[in-house]
């Protein structure tokens, strides 16, 4: 059931980086820790989302969650690596965080090779679920799949959200406020199917680029400063 976005002050409408959102998934992906399955209904409802977000990532890896979560592991800034979590002391889940901006200077190789060689846990290639996170829009990610990442987009996230009871929302602001932050960009740039040209703004220009790159099969976009 999709929820509907409320007029209420949003913490994300005012802490858009991408520090801020390394943060949040960090938190997220936190609540994944199994003493939190049985506890409240707030830490129940959290760790159910926690646990569908990584199912998401496995399945973009194209690999399966271990059915038991033993221990997690949630990190950040671990040698630049946006967000680090360690499953079971045996799968490196690496997030590579963007909120509009783009993947630069072979910076997903070196965090990938990096957890390949470092000195005290290193993981196997097989073992490493390397997510390429944009909740924002970018024209091509053919660059982030060369390197072995694999893109979760925000329409992933969105759809995983909708699908939910929502009672993680009902019990925790901080999952609403971002809950909602990203059903508001994706409504502004869906916006260009209802919003008279003359008035679009960035998003909706956005949206309608995206369309026609899929309607055509080619094509690449990007902002341009006047």
């Amino acid at each position: 059931m999709e929820m509907k976005i409320m007029e209420t002050p949003n913490l994300f409408k005012f802490a858009t980086s991408e520090l801020s959102q390394d943060a949040f998934i960090a938190w997220l992906l936190s609540w994944a820790n199994p003493e939190y399955k049985g506890g409240s209904d707030k830490h129940k409802a959290l760790n159910k989302i926690a646990i569908d977000i990584l199912t998401l990532f496995f399945q973009k890896s194209g690999k399966k969650l271990p059915n038991h979560i033993e221990n997690i592991d949630v990190r950040r800034q671990v040698n630049h690596i946006d967000v680090l979590c360690v499953i079971n002391d045996t799968y490196a889940v690496l997030i590579e965080d963007k909120v509009g901006t783009v993947q630069h200077s072979n910076q997903l190789a070196r965090y990938k090779q990096y957890l390949m060689t470092k000195q005290h846990q290193p993981f196997a290639e097989d073992k490493i679920i390397s997510i390429y996170l944009q909740t924002h829009d970018q024209s091509s990610y053919d660059k982030v799949m060369e390197h072995g990442f694999y893109p979760v987009l925000r329409k992933d996230l969105l759809q995983v959200f909708d699908n939910a009871d929502n009672e993680a929302a009902r019990q925790s602001d901080i999952y609403a406020n971002y809950y909602y932050y990203l059903q508001s960009i994706e409504t502004a740039v869906q916006s260009f199917r209802t919003v008279p040209v003359h008035k679009w703004k960035r998003h909706a220009w956005k949206g309608f680029f995206i369309y026609l790159q899929s309607q055509l099969g080619e094509g690449r976009w990007k902002y341009v400063a006047n």
